[in-house]
C-alpha cells in the first residue's frame, strides 16, 4: 500500500514553499521596494485599499504579537506606504490605510513575485492551467 497522495502533494507543495530560491525571491522583492524582510511584504500583500483593517486584525492575521505590528506599521508609515487613522466608531482603535505610494509599491511587488521562478517555467500551457484550477481547489477559491 503507497503513500497517500494528498500527503505526497502537500509535501511537494510544502517542499516547493521552503525551496532558497522562493526564500531568496522573497528577500530580493522586500529589498527591491526597500521594507526589510518579507514580513513586511505580507502586510503590504493583505492590505486592501478599501478595507483599512484594524491593528488587532493586522497582529491576528499575521499571527504575531500587537506590538510587532507596530513595529511594522511603524516602518510602512515612515517609508509613505501606509498612514493611520482612529476608527469612526472608536477613536481608541486605529485603522490602516495604504496610502497610493503603498498601494503601487504592493502591486510592483507582487508583479515580482508573480515572476516564475525557472522551475515553473518547465510546464507547459496546460499544465499551468491544470495547476492553478488545482490551487484555487485547494485554496478554496
Amino acid at each position: 500500500m503507497g503513500e497517500d497522495p494528498t500527503r505526497r502533494a502537500w509535501a511537494s507543495l510544502f517542499r516547493v514553499f521552503m525551496d532558497d530560491r522562493v526564500h531568496a525571491r522573497l528577500h530580493d522583492v522586500s529589498r527591491e521596494i526597500g521594507v526589510p524582510n518579507p514580513g513586511f511584504l505580507k502586510a503590504l500583500f493583505w492590505l486592501e485599499p478599501d478595507r483599512p483593517p484594524t491593528m488587532r486584525a493586522m497582529a491576528e492575521h499575521m499571527a504575531c504579537d500587537a506590538s510587532y505590528v507596530t513595529s511594522i506599521v511603524d516602518e510602512l508609515e515612515g517609508r509613505g506606504l501606509v498612514e493611520r487613522h482612529a476608527s469612526p466608531t472608536d477613536r481608541r482603535v486605529k485603522l490602516v490605510q495604504l496610502t497610493p505610494l503603498g498601494e503601487k509599491t504592493r502591486e510592483s511587488a507582487r508583479e515580482a513575485m508573480a515572476e516564475p521562478l525557472v522551475g515553473a517555467k518547465r510546464l507547459n500551457a496546460a499544465e499551468s492551467r491544470t495547476f492553478v484550477e488545482l490551487m484555487g481547489k485547494l485554496l478554496g477559491d
